[in-house]
């Protein structure tokens, strides 16, 4: 209705790296019109903070070696086809759509929440 396809998500804008103190974070601005656009949104966030985010493997303390502390660790990062997308879909007639406004909800016949 608004001159999307069926597949596009409005225009969405995510940061990543906001929060210095942080091994990962992420910040997202979408249009939010429906409660599948917040489940939507939150789940877009949430990978992409993962995705920046750093795992450590392996953590070796050494406390008295050469009256120095020392740390050791493995970091690597996080695989992303591993990590879950939450996607609400909703079908209007035989057409599957994502993003739906409150119009096109209105219209749906049933909604989805996938992962």
């Amino acid at each position: 209705m608004d001159g999307r396809e069926p597949s596009e998500y409005r225009p969405l804008e995510i940061e990543t790296n906001i929060l210095s103190h942080a091994t990962g974070s992420a910040s997202i601005r979408i249009i939010l019109e429906g409660a599948g656009n917040l489940l939507d949104a939150s789940s877009l966030v949430v990978k992409a903070a993962l995705l920046n985010a750093t795992q450590s493997n392996s953590l070796l303390l050494s406390v008295f070696q050469n009256n120095s502390k020392s740390v050791e660790a493995e970091v690597r990062q996080l695989r992303g086809d591993m990590l879950p997308l939450f996607v609400t879909i909703h079908k209007i007639g035989k057409t599957y759509i994502i993003d739906a406004s409150k119009e096109e909800e209105a219209c749906s016949l049933s909604r989805s929440d996938l992962q």
